[in-house]
């Protein structure tokens, strides 16, 4: 019992190393409310989406950020964006505003 109960923490414990071992770093925040790791907004899009989300942040209080990502390395897509989501910290603390 007492062998099976320590191969289970080991068995535990080697799972959740070799999960966070392959997940995808998430990059810095961006400055602008836009990431894009794929180049498909070019500068003029770029800008609009700044002023259409600054535009929208000072009305409302309200935070919206897009990223694309090239390759999520495997990572559930919703694993991948509840981590986004919370190292960038997208929204104002305890008003569950951002997007």
């Amino acid at each position: 019992m007492k062998n099976s109960f320590i191969f289970f923490i080991l068995f535990l414990v080697t799972s959740i190393l070799s999960l966070s071992a392959n997940a995808k770093n998430i990059p810095s925040p961006p400055s602008n409310y836009a990431l894009d790791e794929v180049r498909v907004l070019n500068t003029e899009a770029k800008d609009q989406l700044f002023k259409l989300l600054s535009e929208h942040y000072l009305a409302t209080g309200e935070q919206i950020v897009i990223a694309v990502f090239d390759d999520l390395e495997d990572e559930d897509l919703v694993d991948f964006t509840n981590r986004v989501f919370s190292t960038w910290k997208i929204g104002q603390k305890g008003k569950n505003n951002g997007v």
